[in-house]
C-alpha cells in the first residue's frame, strides 16, 4: 500500500509538472480546450530555415445561404500558397488542395510550412494550395457580436455552404484554367470532419477528401469490434 501511495503521488507530481510545461510551451491559456492561439505549436517550426511565401485574401461570402430574402454579406479570410503550382495547367490537369479550418483561427503556417505532409503531397502533384477559415474564428466573423440571434449562423451546413461556394468562386474567376480542375479537401478534428462530410453533400466539387482524427459515426457499430 506504501508503494502504491509513492507512485500515485509521484505521477500526480510529473502530470502536474507536464501540464505546466506544455502549457508554457503553447501559449500558456487554454480556451474551451483549445490553444488561443490555434492548435500549431511553436515548436513546430523551431527548426525551420524558411518558411514559404504565401497570400492572405477575403472572400465575400453569403451570411445565410439558405435563405434567399437575406442579402447580408462578409468577409472570409482565405490563404493562397502557389509555390508548387504549375501554371500551365489546364482543366482537369489542374490539382488544387484546400485545407479546410476548424474551430480555430487559421495559422499562416499551416499553408507555409514546407515540412507539413500534405504541403509536400502539394509539392509532388505540383499543386495550388488553399487554406480556408471558418466562420466565426480566427478573423472570419460575419456579425458584429455573438448574441444568440447572430449564432444560428454558426452551424456546418452554414460552413460547408461556404466551402462549396469558395470552390465555385475561385473556378468561376479562373473558367479558362479551372473549370474542370481536380480539388481535394483536407482538414483536423473538426476541419477533417467537414473535409469528409463535404464530399458527401457536394460530390462534384471534389474527388477526394482527406480528414484526419475526423468526428465520425459509424453506420454499423459491429465493424469497430471486427477481428478482420
Amino acid at each position: 500500500m506504501r508503494i502504491l501511495c509513492w507512485f500515485l503521488i509521484l505521477i500526480g507530481s510529473s502530470w502536474g509538472n507536464f501540464d505546466k510545461n506544455f502549457r508554457d510551451e503553447k501559449t500558456g491559456i487554454l480556451k474551451f480546450g483549445h490553444f488561443i492561439e490555434g492548435s500549431l505549436a511553436e515548436p513546430f517550426v523551431e527548426n525551420e530555415t524558411e518558411l514559404l511565401e504565401v497570400s492572405q485574401n477575403w472572400m465575400e461570402q453569403p451570411l445565410d445561404h439558405f435563405n434567399i430574402s437575406e442579402n447580408a454579406t462578409w468577409s472570409q479570410r482565405y490563404w493562397n500558397n502557389t509555390n508548387f503550382y504549375n501554371p500551365n495547367c489546364f482543366g482537369q490537369n489542374c490539382i488544387i488542395f484546400l485545407m479546410i479550418g476548424g474551430n480555430s483561427g487559421i495559422n499562416e503556417k499551416w499553408i507555409s510550412n514546407p515540412n507539413v505532409t500534405y504541403l509536400q503531397w502539394a509539392k509532388k502533384l505540383k499543386a495550388l494550395v488553399f487554406l480556408l477559415e471558418h466562420r466565426f474564428y480566427g478573423e472570419s466573423q460575419p456579425t458584429e457580436d455573438l448574441s444568440d440571434q447572430n449564432l444560428k449562423y454558426l452551424s456546418s451546413k452554414q460552413a460547408l455552404k461556404d466551402i462549396d461556394n469558395f470552390i465555385q468562386t475561385i473556378k468561376n474567376e479562373n473558367k479558362d484554367k479551372f473549370q474542370n480542375s481536380k480539388w481535394v479537401t483536407f482538414g483536423g478534428g473538426y476541419g477533417g470532419t467537414l473535409s469528409a462530410w463535404f464530399r458527401e453533400k457536394f460530390p462534384e466539387s471534389s474527388i477526394i477528401a482527406i480528414g484526419s482524427s475526423g468526428m465520425m459515426s459509424f453506420l454499423d457499430p459491429k465493424l469497430y469490434i471486427s477481428k478482420n
